[in-house]
C-alpha cells in the first residue's frame, strides 16, 4: 500500500451513502480513526486536509452511474487521474462481476420457476379434458403464478374466426358485462395480427396507434397493467390469454411475461392435440357414414347384366372416394303380361349430396320408381308422378335429383324416353357410327311439386348402341384441369361400338382413369349401355 500512502478515497454510491478510505494519513486527518487494520483508516468527517489535491469520476455500469469515485491526496492531479483511472477498472470489474453473479442466479431461479411450472401443468393437463377444462386450467394456473386478480382465454376455431370467450375468472358479472371487454378484444386482436405478446403496465406502454384505437373502443380506466399472451403451437395461433388486475397494484413484470407464455405454450399443446383428436374422431364417424352409403348404394344397383333375346344391357357405378347418390337400373317385369315382357325399363340418376342422407334419398326413390313401373305409365307421366310423390322429402332435405328413364320394345326397336335435367343419353348407329342425342325437356326432380315432363322416341336399329350415364364420366379432370368431355366420350364409343356392352364399358373407364393420371375421383361414374343384335 506504500503507492497510496497519503491518499484519501471516498465513493458515493447511488444511494446517498458515503464511505471513505485514507490510506496511511492518520496524522494529516486528524478525524480518521482505526477501522481496518494499520494500513487503512476510515475518516469519519471525510474532511481532507487544506492543500491537498481532489478529484472525483463517475463509473458508469449499463449506462447507469452505479458510484462516483473521489480522490483527495497531497499528489500532482496528474497522480490522482492515473489512480483514480486504476481504482475505477478494478471497481468496475468487481462490480461487473457482481451483476453478472446476480443475473445468473436470477436467470437460473427464472428457469428453475419456468420449468416447475411447466412440470405443473404438464402434470395436471390430461388427454379426457375439454376446451373449458384446458382453459381453466391455464387461467387458475397464471392466477396463482404471477398474481393475476382477472384472467381469461380467448380462442378461435380457425383463422378466419373471430376470437370467442372459453373462461375468464375475476370479474363476477361475466365477459358480457365486463366494461373493459371491448379493449381486450382490441388488445387480443393485436396480438393476433403479430403474434407477439403485450406487456403493458402504464399509459405510456401504449403505442401511440394503439391507445387510440383503445380510445374510440370505450371504456380504459383500470385496463393497466395488463399482459397478453398468444396461444400458439408453432405458427399456428389457437387463442390468446390475458391477465390484469396484479395483486397489490403492481406492475407484471418481464419474468411474470415468460411464466404466462410457459403456461400458455403448455395449454397450446393440449389444446392442439384435443383439436386433432377431434378431427380424427370426425374423420373416423365420417368414414363410417360413407363406407354405409356406398353399401346402400351398392346394393341398389343390378346384380348381373340383362340378357333378352337379341338385347344385351350391362352397366356399372364406380363410386367416388366421397360418395355421391348415382344410380342406375335396367329392369324386365318377367312376371307380368306379354307386354310387360316385351319391355326393357332403363334408368340412370344423380342424387346432390355426399353422404349418407342423400343415399337414403335415392333408396327411396329406388321403391317409388319400382312401384310405378307397373302402373304401364308413360314415361313423362312416370317422371311427374316420381317427381310428385318425392317433391317433399327432397325440399326438406335440400336435395334434388336428376334423371333420365327410358322404355325400350323389343318388337319394334322402338325407345321412348323422357329427362328430368339429366345428361342427355346418346345413340351410336351401328352403320355409319353417327352419334344422335335422346332430346327431351324436364327440370330435376324435387324443384318444383307440380312438373310436367316431355316424351322422346327414337328407333334403333340391329348393333345400335343406346348410351346412358352420369356427368362423373364427361367431367373427370386430369392433371391439368381439363376435363374429358362429351366429344371425346363420342369418339370412343364410336371407335368400339363393334364391342358387347360389358367390354365397351370396361374400355370406357379405362379411357376414363387413363385420362385422369392419378387425379383422385371426385364423383361416381356411372354408365349404362343397351346394345339390340338383332
Amino acid at each position: 500500500m506504500s503507492g497510496l500512502s497519503g491518499i484519501c478515497l471516498a465513493l458515493d454510491d447511488a444511494g446517498g451513502e458515503t464511505r471513505h478510505i485514507c490510506f496511511e494519513h492518520a496524522d494529516s486527518c486528524p478525524a480518521a480513526r482505526s477501522d481496518r487494520g494499520s494500513d487503512s483508516q476510515l475518516c469519519s468527517s471525510g474532511q481532507c486536509p487544506e492543500g491537498w489535491t481532489a478529484i472525483q469520476a463517475p463509473l458508469d455500469h449499463q449506462e447507469e452511474t452505479i458510484v462516483t469515485l473521489r480522490l483527495c491526496g497531497p499528489k500532482s492531479e496528474e497522480r490522482l487521474s492515473a489512480l483514480c483511472a486504476t481504482f475505477g477498472s478494478q471497481v468496475l470489474e468487481t462490480v461487473n462481476h457482481e451483476y453478472e453473479m446476480d443475473n445468473l442466479s436470477s436467470e437460473i431461479l427464472s428457469k428453475y420457476e419456468e420449468l416447475n411450472v411447466l412440470y405443473d401443468v404438464g402434470e395436471s393437463l390430461h388427454i379426457n379434458m375439454n376446451h373449458q377444462e384446458i382453459c381453466g386450467l391455464a387461467v387458475n394456473k397464471v392466477q396463482q403464478v404471477v398474481g393475476a386478480g382477472r384472467t381469461g382465454v380467448l380462442l378461435r376455431d380457425s383463422a378466419d374466426q373471430p376470437l370467442e370467450p372459453v373462461t375468464d375468472s375475476g370479474y363476477d358479472l361475466g365477459w358480457d358485462k365486463d366494461p373493459l371487454r371491448d379493449a381486450v378484444l382490441l388488445l387480443a386482436d393485436d396480438v393476433v395480427r403479430s403474434g407477439k405478446a403485450l406487456l403493458l403496465d402504464r399509459r405510456e406502454s401504449f403505442s401511440p396507434e394503439l391507445w387510440t384505437r383503445l380510445s374510440v373502443s370505450g371504456e380504459t380506466s383500470g385496463l393497466w397493467p395488463i399482459l397478453v399472451s398468444p396461444i400458439k403451437r408453432g405458427d399456428h395461433l389457437l387463442g390468446v390469454l390475458y391477465a390484469s388486475h396484479k395483486t397489490g397494484g403492481q406492475s407484471f413484470t418481464a419474468n411474470d411475461l415468460k411464466l404466462v407464455m410457459a403456461i400458455c405454450s403448455q395449454a397450446a399443446v393440449a389444446i392442439s392435440n384435443l383439436q386433432m383428436v377431434e378431427a380424427l374422431k370426425k374423420t373416423e364417424a365420417l368414414k363410417r357414414e360413407m363406407d354405409i352409403a356406398r353399401t346402400i348404394q351398392i346394393k341398389m344397383l343390378p346384380a348381373a347384366p340383362l340378357q333378352a333375346g337379341t338385347v344385351s344391357v350391362a352397366g356399372r357405378c364406380i363410386t367416388a372416394a366421397n360418395v355421391g347418390g348415382d344410380y342406375y337400373d335396367h329392369i324386365m317385369i318377367e312376371d307380368g303380361s306379354e307386354a310387360d315382357k316385351d319391355l326393357i325399363h332403363l334408368l340412370v340418376a344423380d342424387v346432390s349430396g355426399h353422404d349418407v342422407g342423400a343415399a337414403l334419398m335415392m333408396s327411396v326413390g329406388r321403391k317409388v320408381f319400382h312401384t310405378a313401373l307397373r302402373r304401364h305409365l308413360e314415361p313423362s307421366s312416370l317422371m311427374r308422378e316420381f317427381n310428385t310423390v318425392m317433391h317433399d322429402d327432397l325440399s326438406s332435405s335440400d336435395l334434388f335429383i336428376t334423371m333420365f328413364y327410358a322404355q325400350y320394345r323389343r318388337s319394334s326397336r322402338s325407345l321412348r324416353f323422357s329427362n328430368a335435367g339429366h345428361n342427355p343419353p346418346f345413340l351410336v348407329r351401328s352403320a355409319d357410327a353417327a352419334v344422335e342425342t335422346m332430346d327431351a325437356d324436364g327440370i330435376i326432380i324435387g324443384v318444383l311439386d307440380d312438373v310436367e315432363f316431355e316424351d322422346g322416341e327414337m328407333s334403333l336399329n340391329p348393333g345400335d348402341l343406346a348410351v346412358f350415364y352420369t356427368d362423373g364420366v364427361v367431367e373427370t379432370e386430369n392433371r391439368e384441369a381439363e376435363q374429358y368431355g362429351l366429344e371425346r366420350f363420342h369418339r370412343l364409343v364410336r371407335q368400339h361400338r363393334e364391342a358387347p356392352p360389358e367390354t365397351l364399358i370396361d374400355v370406357i373407364y379405362e379411357s376414363v382413369k387413363a385420362f385422369a393420371g392419378g387425379v383422385p375421383q371426385y364423383d361416381d361414374i356411372t354408365v349404362l349401355i343397351l346394345k339390340d343384335n338383332g
